[in-house]
C-alpha cells in the first residue's frame, strides 16, 4: 500500500507500533505504541537499556520480525518506485528488493554480515550486479562491478582500495570491517542506514573514523537511525534523540 499524504522528505515513519512475542512464560510486549519519523540526511538516534525495544523497532521497518509478533500499528518506507509504503504489506520477493537497497542495516558485530570465505570485493560487487540487473536491466561485467567496489570503498576510508577488494574479511580490523559492511550500502543506493550498536566492538580510534564516516553518509542525504545505549555517543552524532524504556517511547 503506498499512502498518498505522505510528507516529502520522510524516508520512513513508524506509526503507533505495538509489537508481542511469545515465551514460555508468557506473552509481553517488547515495543508499546511507538511512533516516530525520519527524514532524508538526518540522523536519528534510539537510546534505551538493553531490552528496552529498540533493536525490534528498528528491525521492523524491514520486517525482520516474526510475521506474528507485530500486533499493530502501521510501518512506512520510501522506495523509488512507490514512494512511503506499508512493509508489512509485501510479500516477500518484494522485501527482498527493498532490502539493501531502500533501506540497509549495520549490526553491531561487522563479522556476522560478511562471509569469511570470500573476497570483500566479490561481496560488494555480487550486491551491484544483483541490484543493477533488477534495477537497470542489466548485469554488469566483472571487471565493471569490481571498479564500482573499489571507488566505494575508496569512499568509506579503506586505505588502498585497489589491492585490498582482493583481501578477505579477516585481513581488516573491526572498524574496517563495520565501514565495509557501510560501503554494501552505499553500493546498493540505500536512502536509510539502520546502525545497530555499530560501536559495540571498536576501539576509540576507529570509533572516532565511524563517526567520521557517518558525517559523510549523512552529507549525502541518506539518512541514519543510531542505536544506542550510550548518551555521549548519540549526542556526538545525531540531529535528535528517542528515548525508549520497557517498550515505551518516553
Amino acid at each position: 500500500m503506498t499512502i498518498g499524504t505522505e510528507i516529502e522528505n520522510d524516508v520512513a515513519r513508524i506509526e503507533n507500533l505495538r509489537v508481542r512475542f511469545s515465551t514460555d512464560q508468557g506473552d509481553f510486549d517488547a515495543v508499546k505504541k511507538a511512533c516516530l519519523t525520519i527524514d532524508q540526511g538526518e540522523i536519528l538516534a534510539l537510546v534505551g537499556e538493553s531490552g528496552s525495544g529498540k533493536s525490534v523497532t528498528s528491525k521492523a521497518i524491514l520486517q525482520m520480525l516474526p510475521d506474528s509478533s507485530i500486533e499493530s500499528g502501521t510501518v512506512l518506507l520510501r522506495s523509488d518506485k512507490h514512494g512511503l509504503q506499508d512493509v508489512q504489506s509485501l510479500n516477500p520477493e518484494q522485501l527482498r528488493e527493498i532490502r539493501g537497497k531502500d533501506a540497509a542495516m549495520v549490526f553491531q558485530e561487522p563479522s556476522t554480515a560478511l562471509n569469511p570465505v570470500y573476497k570483500i570485493g566479490w561481496q560488494i560487487a555480487e550486491g551491484i550486479r544483483a541490484h543493477t540487473q533488477l534495477f537497470e536491466g542489466r548485469k554488469l561485467t566483472n571487471a565493471e562491478a569490481r571498479k564500482r567496489a573499489i571507488e566505494i570503498l575508496e569512499k568509506v576510508g579503506i586505505p588502498s582500495p585497489e589491492t585490498r577488494v582482493d583481501y578477505y574479511p579477516h585481513q581488516f580490523s573491526g572498524g574496517q570491517k563495520q565501514r565495509i559492511v557501510i560501503a554494501q550500502a552505499l553500493a546498493l543506493g540505500a536512502k536509510l542506514i539502520i546502525a545497530d550498536e555499530p560501536t559495540t566492538a571498536l576501539t576509540e580510534n576507529e570509533v572516532d573514523q565511524l563517526y567520521r564516516i557517518i558525517e559523510t553518509v549523512k552529507a549525502r542525504g541518506i539518512a541514519i537511525i543510531f542505536i544506542s545505549h550510550k548518551l555521549d555517543e548519540v549526542f556526538r552524532v545525531s540531529d535528535e534523540i528517542t528515548v525508549i524504556r520497557d517498550g515505551q517511547y518516553v
